[in-house]
Parts: structure tokens; C-alpha cells; sequence
């Protein structure tokens, strides 16, 4: 039996099943609903507003859960750049000490490599490396042909 405020078992189970891929149907049958009644079960359940809360408040979850992933891939990213941008000196061998010393000519180097690909995918993540742009309007766009114009 479900605590006060929460959903029952079959109700919370279908919420879970929902946001697999929201399929109303699916879900209710999954939540174990009777199949010959899923259709309408899964309808009559996404019209009720605690399971559309339970629903939003996952789906709110989610999103964190991954806004936490990607901030933690970005620094991440950043950490690699940094340390492959650090200056390393170069050494060679010295066959009289028998051991590594710094070149001769005080030659320094970095991973260049590694701190392509990192600002590379610092980039893609950014959108900075594109030639598409994305546009997002809301509102009506209204659009005239005129009879010249107009070819069929």
C-alpha cells in the first residue's frame, strides 16, 4: 500500500516504464494493466496530475543526472588540454653519465596531440566548429506566394 502522497505500486511502476520511451500503452501493459484495456489505461493515467507530476519530476532528474555527466566530461576535457599544454623538457641520453640529461639546446615540447583532440571536442561541445547554424523561433512565420511565383 503506497504512504500518503505517493502513488501506488502499479502507478509508480508505470511512470518507470513510461519514460523508457513513452509509450502509454506499452507502459500500462508493462505495469502490468490488463492488455485488453492498456490503450485506455495508459491515457486515463496520463491525464491524472500526480502521475504527470511524477512524471516531470524524473524527467527533471534525468536531465540533472546528465547536466552532472557532461560537466564532468567538460572538466574533464579541460583537465587533459591543460596537462598536455604543460611544457615538458626534452632528454636525451648521455652514454658517458649513462643516464638522461636535458638536451643541450634547452628544447622544450608539449602534447600537441592531445591537446588538439581535447580543445577539438571543447569545440564540437560548444557548437564552434560547425558550418549549421541552429535556429530556434517561436511564434507563426507567415508565409505569401504569389501566383507568378508559385510553380506546380
Amino acid at each position: 500500500m503506497a504512504k500518503k502522497g505517493e502513488l501506488p505500486v502499479k502507478q509508480q511502476l508505470f511512470v518507470s516504464e513510461y519514460l523508457k520511451d513513452f509509450n502509454a500503452t506499452r507502459a500500462a501493459i508493462d505495469a502490468r494493466y490488463s492488455k485488453k484495456t492498456a490503450g485506455a489505461m495508459g491515457h486515463e493515467l496520463l491525464k491524472k496530475p500526480k502521475i504527470m507530476a511524477a512524471v516531470s519530476k524524473r524527467i527533471d532528474e534525468i536531465i540533472s543526472k546528465n547536466d552532472e555527466k557532461v560537466a564532468q566530461v567538460i572538466r574533464d576535457l579541460q583537465e587533459i588540454k591543460d596537462r598536455c599544454m604543460e611544457a615538458t623538457e626534452v632528454m636525451i641520453f648521455d652514454k658517458a653519465l649513462k643516464r638522461m640529461v636535458p638536451h643541450p639546446d634547452g628544447i622544450w615540447t608539449f602534447d600537441s596531440k592531445g591537446a588538439i583532440q581535447a580543445i577539438t571536442l571543447l569545440g564540437k561541445y560548444l557548437s564552434m566548429f560547425t558550418d549549421k547554424q541552429e535556429v530556434i523561433h517561436k511564434g507563426n512565420i507567415e508565409i505569401n506566394i504569389d501566383k507568378d511565383d508559385a510553380k506546380l
